[in-house]
């Protein structure tokens, strides 16, 4: 067994466990595909999470059938569910989350995605043995390299995904004023409740289109990053004078 000493728990940070989780997942990927290298993992699995995830797809299953393709989503979700790297895929996916959420100043966030990446990632090394799963968490990152594409994969995607829902975004910005009552709104909730419906049907027209199951999360935290949202919703911190 590998007797180097694993980072103390007080320095590891979410970008740490990142790091380590790839480095993880990277093992398990050419532990699984012949030939396989740190490269192919970061062109073959990061490079399509970060294209083709989308966050409001919260279910496991359904994070995994985002990058299925055609032919294998005809077969069914249990026949997609029982690939050997799905749940590298679904850790992959969350660990990336938990990279942009921070990045976006998220953090309770990014410690949430960043726990069930390691639960995804435990899957993936439990078939390897006690020996080989100590001595990957050990390893904070396999390359430099590998660190670096983290970094630019997340941001690139990051950027990709927050531009194309940016209409929508502007959407319920515009109807959050045009719709707001002559006593102003009650709560941030009260112009969700009210403004999602409309937001949901130009999604359908206009794409990205929103999912039904997390339509209210989605706009609620858009109305909250909206520029002048202290001026637009009562602040519940805020003490009577």
């Amino acid at each position: 067994m590998n007797t180097s000493k694993r980072a103390s728990r007080l320095d590891l940070n979410v970008i740490r466990y990142a790091h380590i989780t790839l480095s993880n997942l990277c093992s398990c990927y050419i532990h699984l595909k012949p030939n396989a290298t740190e490269q192919s993992f970061v062109q073959e699995i990061m490079a399509v999470v970060v294209n083709r995830d989308d966050t409001t797809v919260e279910d496991p299953l359904e994070i995994l059938m985002l990058f299925a393709s055609d032919s294998d989503k005809l077969k069914g979700s249990d026949w997609v569910a029982s690939s050997p790297y799905g749940a590298i895929i679904i850790s992959c996916v969350y660990c990336i989350r938990a990279h942009n959420a921070l990045a976006a100043g998220y953090k309770e966030l990014a410690w949430s995605y960043m726990a069930d990446a390691r639960y995804w990632c435990g899957t993936s090394i439990a078939s390897k043995g006690i020996n080989s799963a100590y001595e990957q968490t050990v390893t904070e990152t396999r390359s430099n390299a590998f660190g670096e594409a983290l970094s630019v994969r997340a941001k690139s995607g990051s950027l990709g995904r927050n531009q194309a829902y940016k209409p929508l975004r502007e959407y319920a910005y515009q109807l959050a004023h045009e719709k707001r009552p002559v006593g102003g709104w009650r709560s941030r909730s009260h112009a969700v409740r009210n403004i999602k419906n409309d937001v949901f049907n130009f999604s359908q027209k206009q794409g990205p289109k929103l999912k039904p199951d997390s339509l209210e999360k989605t706009v609620d935290k858009w109305l909250a990053e909206m520029p002048d949202t202290t001026n637009i919703f009562p602040n519940k911190n805020k003490k009577p004078s």
